[in-house]
């Protein structure tokens, strides 16, 4: 592997020499008795021309912690000498100026290192920077491969961690997983329920917004709003969604301070306000520039490296800012190049937030790297720490055990959790409240904690506003919950989570727990009532036709009509008139299966026993000999029927089984909490794929039994019920699963369908038949049957050509007289 980088190494080399003589590079170097090479964006655009103030602030603390490192020695003693190259925020001119450090002619390295004091061990021993992640996994790879040290001190991205291909490379600054687990901590700790996250589209807080929402997920924490700005367009639908979530306080943005800019702006133009912000150390700490936010602003916590006392760096950069001109020319050598720079007094702006936190990390790159010379080479040190001895290892052993050595450094696991406000003087005011530790655990002094105007409590972000007074919790999952009132002798003061006895004391547990209106039928609403109305009504009436039914049993009508198999279906019509009282209230899983079940179930048995009563006509009169056919009997067409609601009865048991219905709430709906019966929609397929075999089946047979005598005629009543019963079934799983509309709707849409087609069933199979026996009892008599069935015969027999193969036509008459 090492032998192949290397080639690549000298070929791109021939690439390097033709792309350099066409880009002026810019160089600052400083001979030493080991070189630390350093890669700064310092400038950036497609020729370079547009200076990163930023990048020049970096530069500067690296030279200056460099200086403090060697003062006190004679020139000719000084310990780190430097090579800093500017990557114009380039990945492809960091690969450039990295392998110009790294060449060699004949053997002998090209100003790379300090030409009159390293003989023996010339070279750059180890790399600080890049910035950027692409420019650092750009360049890591060759240095990586070559064995030589990297410690960037603006890439985070996880990806960097893997040793197998970054093995010399290491972190002065976090880790998307690790900002991403110190944020959940920090958010578990103030219990948080609901946060939204905003990141920037960039790899690394794509990365932490990832982190943070799946690790935040398996907390219980909501995340009702989760954008990744790719535009600026995107800011305001996102600001609309915020605000659109007004007990969602808490916003987690990932990104940069020009992302933060952008958000506030956004938010202060469409009156967005007392909102609470959480980032971590893209920012610096000073936040001038949030000043103009005071009303969209309530608090903010974010997330920082320690600083250590810059004070006199910070000093001595605000000197050199104050005409950048001087400090540009001396970085560019010669500024013929750049002349609007160095021959104007360009003045850095003093609004300029220094970012002192990066410089920090810059200096302890450099410190760390110091530190690992001093244990490589044991000899004496002076005072300020100079390294005073013969050098007499190579230079690949020394980049070895300086790898080594950076391996078992803590860079970048503390930071500081600083807490920034407004008081009611409107000043602007940052206190450190608590650090996330080398041991990963979040420690907090919840004393100093204020929000704005002076507010001594955290602010509460949930899915729904607090439970009022003198009400508990009611949970229902694992994100949602409701508020319900105490109980006779108890209270609720806000105070707490729960209600207490009038005699207890309250204890310091907050409510921050909703109060949002479940999506169900309430019991004591006015449609629950007429709900009930409706269901009781319809199984008096099914009770009613039933007791007609059994006293007139011995009628001709209720003979040709099957005893049996018209009770059995007013029973199943009973349970069908009191199926939509499941829907009444808040559910449960067995609610659910019990949903399943009466729906398929009630539709089954309707329809089959429709279908084997009518098929039992039809052969009954089809001219056959009855005493030779014992399947025409009802014992058979009864086991038929049962046999047909087994198979419905197998698929039920099967849904049930493999994946039975269950209760969800869902919070991300505004201004109320979702509760539904979830279930499989392939199953629920099948069984509705059952039903409409049945039901096709059935109206077949009522359309063969069109011309049967009037007595047993009911064609167009069956094939009039099958498909109300079919079309309701079908729109109570369309409103089910691809209803757009509100929840506690669609559930007033499938109770009002299960009335409709029920009461559709009695009235068009049932009514007819009750008004034939009570209001029009001349034809309900033998004799009226007896000729009506006659005139169906002589029809029958007049429309037929009779011959030795035909059966005899009185045998339809001999049939209808057995049934009755």
């Amino acid at each position: 592997m090492r032998l192949f980088v290397r080639l690549c190494f000298l070929v791109s080399m021939l690439r390097v020499e033709t792309d350099v003589v066409h880009r002026v590079r810019w160089r600052r170097f400083k001979e030493g008795k080991f070189i630390i090479g350093a890669l700064f964006p310092v400038t950036r655009g497609t020729h370079c021309d547009i200076l990163r103030e930023e990048g020049l602030f970096l530069v500067e603390a690296f030279v200056y912690k460099v200086t403090e490192l060697n003062r006190g020695a004679l020139p000719s003693d000084e310990l780190m000498g430097y090579d800093i190259r500017d990557t114009c925020s380039d990945p492809n001119i960091a690969v450039q100026e990295v392998l110009d450090i790294l060449r060699r002619t004949n053997n002998v390295p090209r100003l790379n290192c300090s030409l009159r004091k390293a003989a023996i061990n010339c070279g750059v021993v180890a790399f600080v920077g890049p910035e950027l992640n692409s420019s650092v996994v750009s360049t890591s790879r060759i240095l990586s491969a070559l064995g030589i040290p990297q410690i960037s001190y603006g890439a985070f991205s996880s990806h960097l961690n893997n040793k197998s291909i970054y093995n010399t490379f290491f972190h002065n600054g976090p880790s998307d997983k690790q900002l991403g687990s110190s944020l959940v901590s920090l958010v578990v700790h103030f219990e948080w329920l609901c946060i939204n996250i905003i990141s920037s589209k960039d790899k690394f807080s794509r990365g932490v917004a990832s982190t943070l929402k799946k690790d935040l997920e398996n907390r219980g924490v909501w995340i009702p709003v989760n954008r990744i700005i790719a535009k600026s367009e995107d800011i305001s639908s996102v600001i609309f969604e915020v605000r659109a979530r007004g007990s969602t306080a808490v916003n987690v943005v990932v990104g940069d301070r020009d992302l933060l800019v952008e958000l506030l702006s956004e938010a202060k133009k469409h009156g967005l306000k007392k909102r609470f912000w959480v980032g971590f150390h893209a920012w610096d700490r000073n936040l001038p520039f949030l000043e103009p936010y005071i009303k969209v602003i309530h608090g903010m916590f974010w997330l920082l490296p320690p600083e250590d006392d810059l004070g006199k760096f910070q000093a001595q950069a605000t000197v050199k800012s104050r005409n950048i001109s001087k400090a540009y020319c001396a970085w560019v050598g010669k500024g013929s190049h750049w002349p609007s720079f160095c021959n104007v007094g360009h003045v850095w702006r003093e609004s300029l937030s220094l970012p002192m936190a990066k410089a920090g990390s810059v200096m302890n790159s450099v410190v760390a790297i110091a530190d690992g010379m001093e244990l490589i080479f044991p000899c004496s040190f002076n005072k300020s720490k100079n390294l005073n001895c013969t050098i007499r290892l190579s230079l690949n052993l020394t980049r070895e055990r300086l790898a080594t050595h950076l391996a078992h450094l803590e860079l970048n696991v503390q930071y500081d959790i600083v807490n920034m406000r407004f008081t009611e003087e409107r000043a602007l005011i940052t206190q450190n409240v608590g650090k996330w530790t080398k041991e990963q655990k979040l420690v907090f002094r919840d004393i100093n904690i204020f929000c704005s105007g002076n507010g001594p409590r955290v602010p509460y972000s949930g899915c729904r506003d607090k439970c009022p007074s003198n009400t508990t919790i009611k949970y229902y999952g694992t994100y949602c919950w409701s508020c319900e009132k105490c109980l006779h002798g108890q209270y609720n003061d806000e105070s707490n989570s729960s209600c207490k006895r009038k005699h207890q004391t309250s204890n310091d547990n907050q409510s921050i727990y909703m109060n949002n209106p479940l999506t169900i039928i309430t019991p004591g609403g006015a449609f629950a009532y007429t709900l009930n109305f409706a269901c009781v009504l319809g199984a008096i009436l099914t009770s009613i036709v039933i007791a007609v039914i059994v006293r007139y049993q011995d009628t001709p009508v209720v003979k040709a009509k099957n005893l049996s198999f018209s009770i059995f279906s007013l029973v199943v019509l009973l349970a069908w008139f009191l199926t939509p009282l499941l829907y009444i209230g808040k559910p449960s899983n067995f609610l659910c299966k019990m949903r399943t079940v009466s729906l398929a179930m009630t539709y089954t048995a309707i329809s089959s026993v429709l279908l084997t009563k009518t098929n039992r006509l039809v052969k009954i009169f089809a001219a056959v000999k009855i005493q030779k056919h014992p399947f025409l009997s009802n014992w058979w067409y009864g086991f038929l029927t049962g046999s047909l609601i087994f198979v419905q009865f197998m698929l039920v048991a099967s849904y049930l089984y493999f994946s039975g219905p269950q209760v969800v709430y869902n919070c991300n709906v505004i201004d109320s909490l979702v509760v539904t019966c979830k279930g499989s929609w392939r199953f629920d397929i099948a069984l509705l794929a059952y039903n409409f075999t049945l039901s096709m089946q059935c109206s077949w047979s009522a359309y063969r039994a069109r011309h049967l005598p009037r007595a047993y005629k009911e064609f167009k009543w069956i094939c009039l019920a099958i498909i109300i019963n079919f079309l309701s079934w079908l729109a109570i799983l369309v409103t089910r699963y691809l209803s757009a509309t509100s929840e506690k709707y669609n559930l007033v849409c499938i109770v009002m369908l299960l009335l409709f087609s029920a009461y559709s069933t009695l009235s068009l199979l049932f009514l007819p038949q009750i008004w034939m026996v009570l209001f029009r009892s001349e034809i309900n008599t033998k004799e009226a049957v007896m000729k009506s069935t006659r005139r169906y015969s002589e029809e029958q027999a007049a429309a037929i050509d009779f011959s030795p193969i035909q059966s005899d036509p009185r045998l339809r008459l001999c049939g209808a007289c057995s049934l009755l």
